[in-house]
């Protein structure tokens, strides 16, 4: 199975989007960019649980995050 991820601007267009592949059949799934970043964080954590050798604690994370948005709010 493979996936294909298209990010919209609006709730218009997502709901479109989730209309058409009803209608063509596929499932769909919508995803908020809260929920993507809440999973992001959740999967660093447990990487870095797994990793005995880094202690990165969730503030580090948090910070990591933050640098990174805000890196991403300059380039657009």
């Amino acid at each position: 199975m493979e996936n294909v991820i298209i990010k919209v601007k609006n709730r218009n267009d997502s709901r479109f989007l989730e209309q058409l592949a009803k209608k063509m059949g596929f499932e769909s799934l919508v995803i908020s960019d809260f929920e993507l970043r809440l999973q992001a964080r959740k999967r660093m954590v447990d990487i870095a649980g797994k990793n005995a050798q880094a202690e990165i604690s969730e503030d580090e994370i948090q910070q990591v995050v933050k640098r990174i948005r805000r890196k991403k709010h300059v380039e657009n």
